[in-house]
């Protein structure tokens, strides 16, 4: 499942950038966001 989000996070970024190259502030927060919390998840699953 962390796989899949990761996988579908990282189409989902190749999509945006063959957009346009410019990222808003509010998007790349709300990546970061996800980013961290793929990191605890995995984190917890090390654990």
């Amino acid at each position: 499942m962390i796989e899949q989000f990761g996988e579908d996070l990282v189409l989902e970024l190749e999509e945006k950038k063959n957009q346009t190259k410019d990222f808003t502030i509010e998007e790349l927060e709300a990546l970061l966001a996800q980013t961290n919390w793929l990191i605890e998840l995995e984190k917890k699953k090390l654990i």
